[in-house]
């Protein structure tokens, strides 16, 4: 199965669409507007204040769940990444509404931002999945 399969571009706008929802969610428990406008899922890692307070208010589920759909990563990846079982991940994503703490937002957000990088200077998704499950063998 191509782990790319659900990349498509009605995943990609949806990302984009729950990326400026969440960024809108933050400025409402913010003392200050962080974000003035729609916000991209390429914009969002520009915009490092915004990375700073989107850590410390936790990701929700349903921006995950779309995350997920764009990333190379399997649910066994995100489990050994987040540190946590893939029952955890899969009781978590049963619940739309729960928010990940900040240790794990913050490595979602890491990994997220891994991936649109190497999107953009692989050009393809074929070549980045190819980088990333080449050897090093420096």
């Amino acid at each position: 199965m191509d782990i790319y399969q659900q990349d498509t571009p009605e995943d990609r706008t949806t990302v984009n669409e729950s990326i400026t929802q969440y960024a809108r969610s933050i400025d409402q428990h913010s003392y200050f507007s962080i974000s003035k406008k729609d916000i991209t899922f390429s914009g969002f890692f520009e915009n490092k204040l915004l990375l700073v307070k989107a850590i410390r208010f936790g990701i929700p589920q349903y921006l995950f769940d779309q995350i997920k759909k764009i990333t190379p990563f399997s649910e066994e990846d995100w489990a050994e990444y987040l540190n946590v079982s893939t029952k955890t991940l899969q009781r978590h994503s049963k619940e739309p509404n729960y928010k990940y703490k900040s240790i794990h937002t913050e490595k979602i957000l890491e990994l997220a931002e891994v991936t649109n990088f190497g999107k953009q200077v692989f050009d393809t998704k074929e070549k980045f999945h190819s980088w990333l499950n080449t050897p090093c063998y420096a």
